[in-house]
């Protein structure tokens, strides 16, 4: 069987809304605007916190003295240059020196390329030794000697030791010194 549905004698009419529609935007306006501010306030300051949070988690190395980070560097070109392993003196000095400028300013460098610490470390001579530092890295041939010795000489400019003089070892002399003199 069949059963066609009849049409209703008065036609379908439109929903009846249960408020007028000026009140609908006084709730949206009152009412949800506000909420909505309040939630986007709250992801805000909730996400700002996060960022917080993750570089308190990270541990900071101290600064190492500047002599002990120009022994370092001298030991690795020492040891890397009698073997003719350049390219691993390089990844060495490389792991070196990104702790050493991230401790210095703070910037996580670790992950970054050379472009990219070139664009967020303004000083010239730190930009300019990474990018030659990746170059000889990563190059298509091994580095020679002379490159391999240039750039840990940059290393040592850029971090500013070049001018740090060596620690004077006290001579001892043969005088005899006697008391209240």
């Amino acid at each position: 069987m069949i059963f066609l549905l009849a049409e209703l004698p008065n036609g379908i009419a439109p929903p009846v809304h249960m408020f007028d529609w000026r009140y609908n935007q006084e709730v949206r306006n009152w009412i949800l605007l506000p909420i909505l501010l309040i939630a986007m306030y709250w992801l805000y300051r909730y996400f700002k916190n996060r960022q917080k949070e993750i570089q308190k988690r990270k541990p900071r190395t101290p600064v190492q003295p500047a002599e002990v980070l120009k022994e370092r560097i001298e030991i690795i070109q020492k040891n890397y240059s009698s073997n003719f392993q350049y390219r691993d003196g390089l990844h060495e000095l490389s792991a070196l020196m990104r702790n050493h400028f991230e401790s210095k300013t703070g910037i996580e460098i670790e992950e970054m390329t050379a472009e990219e610490i070139k664009s967020r470390i303004k000083d010239k001579k730190v930009s300019s030794f990474f990018s030659n530092l990746s170059e000889l890295q990563f190059g298509k041939q091994n580095p020679m000697k002379s490159e391999f010795d240039e750039v840990f000489t940059e290393a040592k400019v850029a971090s500013g030791l070049e001018n740090i003089p060596k620690p004077k070892v006290k001579e001892k002399s043969n005088e005899i010194v006697r008391p209240g003199n």
